[in-house]
């Protein structure tokens, strides 16, 4: 099912202020309504099925668009958690080069939950790292075959160009530009976001938003996280962030969106180091124990290669004792 809905109560909702918005489309019951009609394009089994759902008219107010989304995801909490744990599951083996088993949870996610734009993205990705430019163009041309919606066509089309060995940075951006030279209106903006150029100066929030909101459930979430980051950038926007992310922090279990709160200092709660090994390193590291913080952090590459500050302090341990780069030997990724 897709185009717009006439759901009159939907874009009166969207054009409240974000509290009461988020009340209304997370409490009323009327909204039950549209979360029954969004369930299949929240979930999609089949690539036609990605954003094939519905979009109620574009309210230009960021509050009710993002409260819209957000109740979206509260109320699919559950499934969101799922994603999350094989998401980290998923980062850990891509670090430590595991390409099958990086497939298998990619193939677990897209049965029990939904596929997504972010699976697939990710599937290029494994292509290119496991058969190189054929298997990469093999799945763009497999994809291709399948009935759907143009726009995801024309996104899927960017992930398979970014995922090429060829590919860099300045080139995937030109090719954006290529692309938003001859598109207009809000999807000009909308998709140079969506497909990530940095050198665009993004406005309209709302129609960003209301494009994207007849996406599956896992992408929602994930550009929810995005959206949250670029509006924390506006003073005027950070009060609005704020309620975002605490509401999200109570409902999600995601490590990102304590970052985000700590940050922006949103959270009045302390910084927790969980890891023994973690905090074993901070000590040795302050002390001024190069040499042991080295043997430290490759022992926690191989147990958590998701934890980024322990990166940096590895560098830095070999810049402060003048020690030449060591490989370590975890995976070439890492290295």
């Amino acid at each position: 099912m897709n185009g717009i809905a006439t759901l009159d109560f939907v874009l009166d909702y969207k054009k409240l202020p974000f509290d009461d918005s988020f009340k209304k489309f997370f409490s009323d019951k009327k909204t039950e309504i549209v979360q029954s009609l969004l369930r299949e394009a929240l979930f999609p089994k089949k690539i036609e099925g990605i954003m094939q759902g519905l979009i109620f008219p574009n309210s230009f107010n960021v509050q009710g668009e993002l409260a819209y989304i957000l109740a979206i995801v509260v109320r699919n909490k559950n499934q969101i958690n799922q994603f999350l744990e094989n998401e980290f599951r998923y980062e850990q083996n891509l670090l430590n080069e595991n390409y099958t088993e990086c497939l298998a949870i990619l193939d677990r996610i897209e049965n029990e939950i939904s596929v997504s734009l972010w699976g697939i993205e990710n599937r290029f990705n494994l292509m290119q790292q496991i058969g190189g430019i054929e298997r990469n163009w093999e799945l763009l041309n497999e994809i291709s075959k399948i009935k759907k919606n143009p726009l995801v066509d024309l996104i899927i089309s960017f992930y398979s160009r970014k995922a090429e060995d060829k590919t860099t940075v300045a080139s995937y951006h030109t090719d954006i530009e290529v692309l938003s030279i001859n598109t207009k209106g809000d999807i000009k903006e909308y998709l140079n976001y969506i497909l990530g150029n940095k050198k665009v100066r993004y406005e309209n929030f709302a129609s960003i938003i209301n494009y994207h909101s007849n996406s599956t459930v896992i992408d929602l979430y994930r550009f929810l996280l995005t959206i949250l980051n670029a509006l924390s950038e506006n003073t005027e926007q950070i009060k609005l962030v704020s309620k975002v992310l605490n509401i999200l922090n109570r409902e999600i279990t995601d490590p990102r969106i304590r970052r985000m709160l700590e940050i922006n200092s949103f959270s009045n709660e302390k910084i927790e180091i969980k890891s023994d090994l973690c905090l074993s390193i901070l000590d040795k590291y302050s002390l001024g124990h190069y040499a042991d913080v080295q043997i430290l952090c490759i022992k926690q590459f191989k147990k958590n290669p998701n934890i980024l500050y322990i990166y940096e302090i590895y560098i830095k341990s070999l810049l402060l004792s003048n020690s030449p780069f060591a490989a370590t030997e975890v995976s070439k990724t890492i290295d």
